[in-house]
């Protein structure tokens, strides 16, 4: 019976076949994250860069989307969730989107200009000033 030896070359293609199969596989998701501090099982999920949402926590590993992707900025106190939305797209005076969520109700308001926002948000005594807004990429780990 005739042995095969590996040469030192085969050995070393194939170790680098397996390291770079190593670093493929684990860097899959490494964008993912989630902010889960918001009240009443909200959160924000980016799936990857283009895409962060805001969602409703519905089970171990499922969400309903409640303001979906891209979430831009976003600001909150007990009672309401309020949310900037910037269109994907590469226009570099986008129309944003306004939402309101009401905690207790669950009841989503938007899209809204910014016009109807600002009349909402009076109307519902909702106290916001410009340093309330976060960066939706602030919020990342």
């Amino acid at each position: 019976m005739q042995s095969r030896k590996l040469s030192f070359s085969h050995c070393t293609a194939l170790f680098l076949v397996l390291v770079q199969t190593f670093f493929l596989t684990s860097c899959s998701g490494a964008g993912d994250w989630s902010y889960t501090e918001l009240p009443g099982s909200y959160e924000i999920w980016q799936i990857n860069p283009d895409e962060i949402a805001l969602v409703k926590r519905a089970g171990n590993y499922s969400a309903d989307n409640v303001v979906e992707s891209y979430v831009s900025e976003i600001a909150w106190n007990d009672n309401f969730i309020l949310v900037k939305q910037t269109p994907n797209s590469d226009d570099l005076n986008p129309d944003m989107s306004y939402y309101i969520v009401d905690i207790e109700s669950e009841e989503v308001h938007g899209p809204l200009s910014i016009l109807e926002f600002n009349k909402l948000t009076d109307s519902m005594k909702i106290s916001l000033v410009s340093t309330d807004w976060i960066q939706t990429s602030d919020l990342a780990p």
